[in-house]
């Protein structure tokens, strides 16, 4: 239902649609489900477009995540994620 849902949205209207989608799909095979990912660097935003992508999967019920990215002071990778109202930290602070 989500991708019958995802592609309408994108005929509706394709060349104001056809961009600000999620960036990545994270299967979790055993437990049959997905999650969508919009990925950020350092000192990116969302445009407007990712933000009514981002607002429409909310709407229903997708599983759509923003991931924070930015480099450590030790040169490793530090990466936070804000899910609709739940935020959680993969890094230290």
């Amino acid at each position: 239902e989500h991708l019958l849902r995802w592609f309408r949205r994108l005929l509706q209207d394709i060349k104001a649609n056809r961009t600000g989608m999620p960036d990545l799909i994270q299967f979790f095979p055993e437990q049959r489900r997905y999650r969508m990912i919009e990925v950020k660097g350092p000192g990116d935003r969302l445009q407007d477009n990712q933000l009514r992508w981002l607002d429409f999967c909310a709407e229903h019920g997708m599983p759509v995540e923003v991931c924070y990215v930015q480099w450590a002071a030790d040169d490793s990778v530090c990466v936070s994620s804000d899910l609709s109202d739940l935020q959680g930290a993969l890094c230290p602070s």
